[in-house]
């Protein structure tokens, strides 16, 4: 089972829970203070863990084109992001609004933070520094310039990477 792509709080997945009576057999059965610590630390992890990775190929002022991703809510819902070239250099990511997680239930997308890489596979411009600022625009979609630094460059025949949480 996956994670959903939203939060959750410890009182989400039920507080704290009271020993009713000590377990009987410890390789079967958890105590209270085990499930606690348990989903302490998954409501914790929820707070910071990726959400989805994808890569995309840009090839000079073509659309750019999905190479592989995967997401937390992929077992739910098997829709992809969308990429479209908005200008030179300048890139936007769509990811669904909402998806389903593995059990059906229904999750708004709320983007958190990003960040991007590139891999010049052939370019043009040799031995160019890329510089790319991705930037959350909405809960599901993501702005991404690339420059190198003096001006905006949609680069050619090359994958960029991004982490999403």
């Amino acid at each position: 089972m996956s994670l959903p792509p939203d939060t959750l709080s410890y009182s989400d997945l039920g507080g704290t829970k009271i020993e009713y009576s000590a377990p009987v057999d410890t390789s079967t059965d958890r105590s209270a203070a085990e499930v606690n610590l348990a989903f302490a630390a998954t409501a914790e992890m929820t707070r910071t863990s990726l959400r989805t990775w994808f890569k995309f190929r840009v090839n000079g002022s073509g659309a750019p084109t999905l190479v592989s991703w995967d997401a937390s809510w992929k077992g739910g819902t098997v829709t992809p992001p969308t990429f479209a070239l908005i200008a030179t250099g300048k890139y936007t990511v769509t990811l669904p609004a909402t998806v389903l997680d593995e059990q059906g239930v229904s999750h708004s997308i709320n983007l958190q933070a990003v960040t991007a890489s590139i891999c010049k596979s052939t370019d043009a411009v040799i031995g160019a520094t890329y510089l790319l600022e991705p930037m959350i625009l909405t809960a599901n979609t993501i702005r991404l310039w690339v420059s190198t630094g003096a001006a905006a460059v949609t680069p050619l025949n090359s994958v960029i990477t991004m982490f999403v949480v």
